[in-house]
């Protein structure tokens, strides 16, 4: 009786700051993007990495190499709010394929989500992308839920200094009868990046997911040296304060750290890895 009691008592403070947590993350509860990502304030519709495909299936189309792209964030130093991602990128003879799984939580709760995305560059000025995800959310005591999530991005230069992209996140139809299944909600996202010099890049990106009011992003990017970047981002709506540095190693291996802050919830921190196995594009 007292071991029921004591995983009821687990559910409900689980459930609790999962339902703070949506509130101020906008739609990103479930899932975590890349740590590169989360020092841009959220901004990651633009980046060239093989992890950005959650944000933005069309990235794929800029995978030239074989690469992977492993992440870890921790939700405001709480061990039952837990996120992990791993992606890998695979070029083909047209187009590039991404594979990825992600999960959320750990025992009480947990999601896990495995995601299949393809990505193609109709030419030099344009690429389009799509992704099929696959989700699987369980709460203990209370059993499991499925469902899926579809995505489809765009990604473009409008000049040698301007970029745009815009994804479309979809969810699908779930396993039971409920009006709001879980995973993340449907949302567009509509982002451009501006390269003030070879060293520094500005981004800016407006999400709106359903349910919520749209949210505003703003970050810039500043290669300090040739091998360390800084990061530094901040987005409305659930305010929150982001930052973070990345170093590169022998133009193959770059290291992500950094955190982001929110008023009420406190810090959380990320860490990630990406490896291109035939060299790096820095400040891409």
């Amino acid at each position: 009786m007292e071991k029921c009691k004591n995983r009821a008592y687990n559910i409900l403070i689980v459930s609790v700051l999962i339902l703070f947590s949506s509130f101020f993350s906008l739609g990103q509860i479930y899932q975590t993007t890349t740590a590169r990502s989360l020092s841009l304030g959220g901004c990651g519709l633009l980046l060239n990495d093989i992890g950005s495909f959650y944000s933005n299936p069309a990235l794929l189309a800029t995978q030239n190499q074989l690469s992977t792209s492993c992440n870890y964030e921790n939700d405001f130093f709480i061990s039952m709010l837990q996120k992990s991602a791993l992606v890998v990128g695979l070029p083909l003879t047209k187009g590039v394929i991404g594979l990825g799984v992600r999960t959320y939580g750990v025992q009480s709760f947990r999601s896990i989500e495995s995601t299949i995305g393809y990505g193609l560059q109709l030419n030099e000025n344009f690429s389009i992308g799509t992704s099929l995800g696959i989700y699987n959310t369980s709460i203990q005591v209370y059993g499991s839920k499925s469902g899926m999530n579809f995505e489809v991005g765009i990604y473009g230069n409008l000049s040698e200094k301007i970029k745009y992209a815009c994804s479309i996140h979809l969810l699908g139809n779930s396993n039971v009868n409920e009006p709001k299944p879980i995973g993340n909600p449907a949302c567009i996202h509509v982002g451009m990046q501006y390269l003030a010099s070879n060293s520094v890049s500005i981004y800016s990106e407006i999400e709106k997911t359903v349910g919520y009011p749209i949210r505003a992003k703003f970050a810039s990017e500043y290669l300090l040296i040739k091998s360390l970047t800084l990061r530094f981002g901040i987005a409305s709506a659930g305010y929150s304060l982001c930052g973070g540095l990345g170093y590169t190693f022998h133009t193959k291996l770059r290291i992500d750290v950094g955190s982001t802050w929110q008023p009420i919830l406190g810090t959380s921190i990320h860490v990630g890895l990406v490896y291109r196995f035939n060299g790096y594009l820095k400040h891409a």
